[in-house]
């Protein structure tokens, strides 16, 4: 019976653990918003992290960009779609 215990137990604590979060979980969910242009929910996303990790330095890195000024609605585009403009002479 106690062997039975243990490995209900044992198989609990492996599944819980596959769903537990990891500090880069949240630095590479923020970074994937914050390409495609959702600033707001990247910034929101690595403040979740930062709440959890607050000592972990890549979200602290990240936090700085995401919290930067506002990009402008060209600079989000160019971002999804890769495209370079050069500037105006």
């Amino acid at each position: 019976m106690a062997l039975r215990e243990l490995t209900l137990l044992s198989f609990f604590l492996v599944a819980s653990s596959l769903f537990a979060e990891t500090a880069a979980d949240y630095v590479n969910r923020g970074a994937q918003k914050y390409i495609f242009g959702q600033d707001q929910a990247a910034a929101s996303e690595v403040a979740t992290g930062l709440r959890k990790f607050p000592n972990d330095p890549e979200l602290q890195g990240i936090a700085a960009t995401t919290t930067a000024r506002p990009r402008s609605a060209a600079a989000k585009r160019s971002a999804v779609t890769g495209e370079i403009r050069k500037p105006k002479r």
